[in-house]
């Protein structure tokens, strides 16, 4: 499973909470069984002849059939868009500019801030896109946080909600940090993914894109360190009673060597399914199951009642070597690593 660097286990820098051998049964999820093959050519019985008066009716018939599908708009939801490889270097292109913009981003300062006002102006216009600004209480006293909130509409009003997370800040305290593929690349992938799904009509769920703020401790993680953002968004949709289908966030995903691990603390059901997609895209060596807990922004959803999983590569450089530390810069990236995540998220979301 993911480890922390021998350098860096002190609480502050932990982020691997337990280790734990998953059950078998339990990682399995709820698959849907894949349909029964129906035969058609079984029945040998000879229908009797109809007489050509009525075989013109049937075939007149037929056709005026097809005419009105064919002109009646599709009231069905539309099949989720491909992701491209254009799309996957637009990817990586985001990150290196967001890198260079705004390299410290630190909860609670003014980079941080003026980082949120950039995703949001980045996002698709003409959507809803929304601040939600709010002060929470840290071991250094309290701090306003940022979250960024854009929702994408289904065809359905009363669909359930898909939500995407990813956190934006950067570690304190480490010179140098710009935080590429530990904030920067998820965040980078959402934009891409909200342009992607915002200019699709007939989309089969509602769709909420969160860019959190304050995922990383001041000190250590606790009740009121790290986590500041997720915690807040979670009690905000609870409260709303919204029906939430799936959680699903992304945490350092655009590693070059990329490995995604799935943490053992993440709903069953959608574990077994984010392999399944990853078979489906044929992206399956590049996921597997953590024996570990991982202690993230999916965490306070999960205490809240929701369904949710992270997708997290939590093996960046040579045993987590380069994790908060100034070697995480966008050279690591690749839009590789971007192409295959973002395919198996749209399979995932697709066959829920």
């Amino acid at each position: 499973g993911p480890s922390a660097s021998p350098s860096a286990t002190s609480p502050a820098h932990q982020k691997l909470t337990t280790q734990a051998t998953p059950n078998p049964a339990s990682c399995g999820g709820s698959l849907a069984p894949s349909p029964s093959t129906i035969s058609i050519g079984t029945n040998r019985m000879i229908p009797p002849k109809k007489s050509p008066r009525f075989r013109h009716l049937v075939s007149y018939l037929f056709c005026c059939a097809i005419l009105l599908a064919a002109c009646s708009p599709s009231t069905h939801p539309a099949p989720l868009p491909d992701f491209t490889e254009s799309l996957a270097r637009q990817t990586l292109a985001f990150a290196e500019i967001f890198c260079s913009k705004h390299p410290s981003r630190d909860a609670g300062t003014p980079g941080a801030e003026n980082a949120a006002k950039n995703i949001a102006a980045m996002l698709t216009p003409n959507t809803s896109v929304r601040i939600d600004t709010f002060t929470d209480n840290t071991p250094r006293g309290p701090l306003k946080f940022h979250n960024v909130l854009a929702e994408i509409p289904a065809q359905n009003p009363n669909a359930p909600w898909i939500v995407l997370l990813s956190h934006y800040d950067t570690k304190s305290g480490i010179a140098h940090f710009v935080g590429a593929n530990d904030g920067a690349s998820s965040t980078a992938l959402l934009i891409t993914l909200h342009g992607h799904l915002a200019a699709r009509k007939n989309l089969p769920f509602n769709f909420l894109f969160a860019f959190l703020d304050g995922e990383e401790c001041q000190v250590n993680y606790g009740p009121n360190d790290g986590l500041h953002g997720s915690r807040h968004l979670a009690q905000q949709l609870k409260a709303e009673g919204r029906d939430i289908r799936a959680v699903l966030l992304l945490d350092m995903i655009g590693d070059a060597d990329l490995h995604v691990q799935l943490p053992v603390n993440s709903t069953p059901d959608l574990r077994a399914r984010a392999l399944a997609a990853a078979s489906t895209v044929g992206a399956r060596e590049h996921f597997s199951l953590s024996r570990g807990a991982v202690l993230d922004d999916h965490v306070p959803f999960l205490e809240a009642g929701f369904p949710a999983i992270d997708f997290i590569d939590f093996n960046y450089g040579p045993n987590n070597s380069y994790w908060h530390t100034a070697a995480d810069t966008p050279d690591k990236l690749s839009a590789d690593s971007f192409l295959i995540v973002a395919r198996t998220l749209l399979q995932l979301i697709a066959d829920l």
